[in-house]
């Protein structure tokens, strides 16, 4: 039997069974509204008979024949549903392409734009930034000796990456040697 909540009208299915002859206390788990509920005789017998009717027809067999009817419109359903899926997809994939093309520059039209010269120009000071501190990590924690944690972490992760490198260096000139050898 179903039970909405007054409050935010959250509908639940409750026995019948817990209220047989007795006033309910109920809470929305969804709101937490409480209210007393209490189904007359009438509306219990309503219920059980529309559970006795779905019950009864739950348990009528299918022929093969109807069987067999239902898993062919199921397998038309998939297949049309399979080629919306599949147009939708390439509707996307069209769109997308457009997009990016109507979005693309020519390589001239980028080195003209003032935004990729102020990108370009802030990478390469930064680099060059980077560069002068790890160059000279030493005499700026000597001059700056509060400064000296976040040095000492820069010249490490420029260590590792430096390593890194050079390990993948040594990878692939073994790997050309043993190709060409």
């Amino acid at each position: 039997m179903n039970v909405t909540c007054p409050n935010c009208k959250e509908i639940y299915s409750i026995q019948i069974d817990l209220f047989r002859e007795k006033n309910q206390q109920l809470e929305c788990v969804n709101c937490g509204h409480q209210w007393d509920q209490n189904l007359s005789n009438k509306e219990i017998q309503k219920a059980e008979k529309l559970h006795d009717l779905l019950s009864a027809r739950v348990d009528r067999s299918l022929t093969s024949k109807q069987v067999s009817k239902i898993l062919k419109e199921e397998a038309e359903f998939n297949k049309k549903y399979k080629k919306v899926l599949i147009n939708q997809t390439i509707d996307k994939k069209n769109s997308l392409n457009s997009e990016v093309k109507d979005q693309e520059l020519s390589l001239l039209e980028m080195l003209k734009s003032k935004e990729f010269w102020i990108g370009f120009s802030i990478s390469l000071v930064s680099g060059i930034v980077v560069s002068l501190v790890y160059l000279y990590a030493d005499s700026i924690i000597e001059n700056f000796p509060y400064l000296k944690n976040y040095i000492d972490r820069l010249v490490e992760f420029v260590n590792f990456n430096k390593n890194w490198i050079g390990m993948q260096k040594k990878q692939l000139i073994n790997s050309i040697k043993v190709l060409v050898f």
